[in-house]
C-alpha cells in the first residue's frame, strides 16, 4: 500500500477523523520544535504539540488505529556528540 500524505490541522478532531478513518498507522510529523520560539509562545506550542497529539492519539483509539509513528528532533537536545544519533543514549 503507497504512503499518502495528508496535512490537517494538528488540533482539530475533524481533521484526523478523516485522516484516520480508513488507516492502519499514523506517522505523526506535526510537532513544532523551534526552542527560542517555542518559549516566545508556549501556550501555541502545548496547543500543537500536546493537545493536538492528545486529539490524534483519541481519535486513533475510536477508529481501533493502533500504530504510530512518532517523529521526535534533535533540535531540542543540543549538538550531538556523533551522527547518527543513537536512539539508545
Amino acid at each position: 500500500m503507497p504512503l499518502e500524505r495528508i496535512i490537517y490541522d494538528a488540533d482539530s478532531t475533524h481533521s484526523w477523523e478523516e485522516a484516520v478513518n480508513t488507516r492502519r498507522t499514523v506517522m505523526h510529523f506535526a510537532g513544532l520544535k523551534a526552542v527560542c520560539e517555542s518559549v516566545a509562545q508556549p501556550l501555541a506550542y502545548y496547543d500543537n504539540n500536546v493537545q493536538g497529539s492528545v486529539v490524534l492519539a483519541e481519535t486513533m483509539a475510536a477508529h481501533d488505529v493502533r500504530t504510530l509513528v512518532f517523529s521526535s528532533s534533535a533540535t531540542v537536545y543540543g549538538e550531538p556528540y556523533a551522527v547518527p544519533i543513537r536512539a539508545e543514549g
